[in-house]
């Protein structure tokens, strides 16, 4: 009987330490998810960033192809190269290789640096990929010791996705 008393007792005494560390975790994993999120709208507001280069390089592509290109070009053609988004595409056009050399220089720059815009983008898509899936490991751990935190959580990850850039 006294060896069990004296881990009844133990155990007491052991039982606020015990709480502290578990409330310790519940709070890290409440305070690593608003970090997660936070870097999760980070990256959609830099994939934003990212997309709206592309959309602007594109529009002002768009506008050079319709001022530069040659007024007697079949007109289908000449309103499809321009409103084409695609260096590569734009080249396959049978009248490209008649332009301006000027022209052809001026699309394939535009595909270079819209490449390099695809390779940030797909950077950033594989981080936020690594984000979500720690987001969810997250979200199920919290939802399984705190209900309450893991629904606003959820709240505030769906206004991010609403409203992600400020």
């Amino acid at each position: 009987m006294l060896p069990k008393l004296i881990c009844l007792r133990i155990l007491l005494a052991l039982m606020p330490f015990v709480l502290i560390f578990w409330l310790s975790a519940c709070r890290a994993n409440v305070d690593d998810l608003q970090a997660l999120t936070a870097e999760k709208k980070s990256l959609l507001c830099n994939m934003a960033q990212l997309k709206a280069r592309s959309d602007s390089l594109w529009s002002a592509m768009s506008l050079y192809l319709d001022e530069h290109l040659p007024p007697d070009m079949v007109a289908s053609e000449r309103s499809n190269m321009i409103a084409v988004k695609n260096a590569t595409l734009i080249a396959t056009f049978k009248a490209f290789s008649k332009l301006d050399s000027n022209i052809q220089a001026k699309v394939l720059a535009a595909g270079n640096f819209d490449n390099s815009i695809a390779a940030d983008m797909k950077s950033v898509m594989d981080s936020l990929h690594g984000v979500e899936l720690e987001i969810n490991m997250a979200l199920e751990q919290l939802e399984n010791r705190d209900e309450k935190a893991s629904f606003q959580i959820k709240n505030n990850l769906r206004e991010l996705v609403k409203n992600p850039c400020d």
